[in-house]
């Protein structure tokens, strides 16, 4: 896994289906426990960043995912902070066949028929809450990823609803990158689908937290994910 550090600017979604960017956020680490201040400030300023970097004419952020990392502990020590955990799964999040149905589910029907009828993409913008030495993201360089590698996973979650991701194969040609004490100001923005003509993969980029033993003593990641449906005219 290669460290972006000084090339952060050679790498574009176009491209690699990333990008780094800097971009400070009005959020505070004590917001971030606040939902409905994250939905309020971050999804606006997120679909800011989005419309920036892509030329995008619509963003509509979905959902957003909190972490907070404890290593291989499944059971965090008393007095941690709570949270999802970090995934040391290499995965997708968005199973091609079942985007239609995600973006049905989660927009009236006018909103959804506008979306699938243009180029569209769902978009993912990661950011730490404090500087990451411990459990930091990797992303694959999307154009070093063949559709092979890529395997339609179907699960059932504890409640009992079924769900379904990515899977990736391992595959010595997969070329992987991350930054080095990622800072809060810091996002990382990549794809997890794209129907525009001619994309790899559908545009579908695996990513990994992973283990950096230099850091695993540090204290535990806290991260947050925003997901969002991406239109153009």
């Amino acid at each position: 896994v290669r460290d972006v550090t000084g090339k952060e600017s050679h790498f574009t979604l176009e491209k690699h289906g990333f990008k780094y960017r800097t971009c400070p956020t009005a959020l505070r680490v004590c917001d971030w426990e606040d939902q409905d201040k994250v939905k309020a400030v971050y999804y606006t300023e997120t679909a800011e960043i989005i419309k920036q970097v892509t030329g995008a004419s619509h963003v509509h952020v979905f959902s957003h995912l909190t972490r907070v990392s404890h290593g291989t502990d499944s059971n965090p020590p008393a007095g941690a902070i709570q949270g999802r955990q970090q995934v040391y799964k290499v995965h997708v999040d968005q199973v091609p066949s079942q985007v239609e149905k995600n973006i049905r589910f989660r927009l009236p029907a006018e909103e959804a028929d506008r979306i699938l009828n243009k180029h569209f993409q769902i978009i993912n913008v990661w950011r730490p809450i404090e500087t990451i030495y411990r459990d930091p993201l990797a992303i694959a360089d999307l154009s070093s990823v063949s559709s092979d590698d890529l395997v339609n996973m179907n699960f059932a979650l504890p409640n009992g609803r079924h769900a379904s991701n990515v899977a990736v194969k391992a595959n010595s040609t997969h070329r992987w990158f991350y930054k080095y004490a990622q800072a809060p100001n810091e996002v990382v923005i990549f794809k997890q689908y794209d129907n525009g003509d001619g994309v790899a993969c559908y545009g579908q980029v695996p990513h990994s937290s992973f283990i950096d033993e230099a850091g695993q003593r540090d204290t535990p990641r806290r991260s947050i994910e925003i997901r969002a449906f991406v239109s153009y005219n």
